[in-house]
């Protein structure tokens, strides 16, 4: 389980977990293996193996999964077997206190929370198999266990962080945590954006989105972190001027992809991403109004 968690996308773990299953007789090998083959082709599958795929129940092994609380959605959806094991959950309430037996019994790399209890957060936090997720998706900015989880010593290797949902008190425990995602997406208001550009939470980030929330004096104030690593920005507001990307200064030109759908205050905004951020590959701004002569529309022609 460890390995496949290690390394979701390539099959051998799982092919290797296969044989050891059915050497064992125990019928998830040929499942696993099944799905793997049927993953891996682009044609229409077989209908033997589509068959031999559906003569095997795979309740022996999703009715535990659910006894703990995992469903696929916020809905309650049944879990989903992607090539032979579950690689994504959603927990609610105090079911997020299973989390440490939920990841010991399938290569979990995707979390979803919501509704998290401080009580059932604290026990989860404690668990070490949180250090074998990849993704944290927190929903609900009202979940007041979402903080405790945000303390948790075993997320340091976490990847991707979801967290644009969250409070301001809750946003404000990013700075003490050990959280280093390399994909972050949160939504703060100018005082947390000044708290969390002193810390050491954006030291990987090479993808950052900003929510609804966010706004062009919590872009000057998040400016001031240590955004070397910083190839994506996705800014949520409704209005962007140029202080905030003028306050971004050299970080403009490592950019890769800028979008943002929202209202740009003024052309010299127009003007300072053209000059400065020579180095876009995609950039989207279809709430903004830009002249037809102006040098963006060369580089990119379906700028609207």
């Amino acid at each position: 389980m460890q390995a496949i968690q290690a390394a979701p996308e390539p099959d051998a773990p799982r092919l290797v977990a296969a044989d050891w299953l059915s050497e064992r007789g125990d019928p998830r090998g040929e499942h696993v293996a099944l799905q793997v083959e049927l993953a891996g082709t682009s044609a229409a599958p077989a209908p033997r193996l589509v068959a031999r795929l559906a003569a095997i129940d795979p309740a022996p092994w999703l009715t535990p999964l659910a006894a703990l609380g995992a469903r696929a959605d916020a809905d309650g959806g049944a879990l989903v077997l992607v090539r032979g094991f579950v690689d994504r959950a959603f927990l609610t309430a105090r079911d997020v206190a299973n989390v440490a037996p939920l990841l010991r019994r399938e290569p979990i790399t995707r979390l979803d929370v919501t509704g998290s209890t401080e009580h059932a957060a604290t026990l989860a936090a404690r668990a070490p198999e949180l250090g074998r997720l990849r993704e944290l998706h927190l929903h609900g900015r009202y979940s007041s266990g979402h903080s405790a989880l945000l303390r948790s010593p075993y997320l340091a290797e976490l990847d991707t962080l979801y967290a644009d949902e969250l409070l301001e008190a809750q946003l404000a425990v990013l700075a003490t945590s050990v959280l280093r995602p390399r994909v972050l997406h949160l939504s703060p208001r100018p005082a947390v954006a000044r708290t969390l550009a002193a810390s050491r939470v954006f030291e990987r980030v090479e993808e950052l989105q900003c929510g609804v929330m966010f706004d062009d004096d919590a872009l000057v104030e998040l400016a001031q972190a240590p955004l070397a690593a910083l190839r994506t920005l996705v800014i949520g507001g409704s209005q962007l001027g140029p202080r905030g990307l003028h306050a971004l200064g050299p970080r403009l030109a490592q950019l890769e992809v800028l979008r943002h759908p929202g209202r740009l205050l003024d052309l010299s905004a127009l003007d300072l991403i053209a000059r400065e951020a020579t180095n876009l590959v995609e950039l989207a701004l279809p709430g903004a109004v830009v002249p037809a002569d102006h040098p963006l529309r060369a580089r990119f022609p379906r700028l609207d």
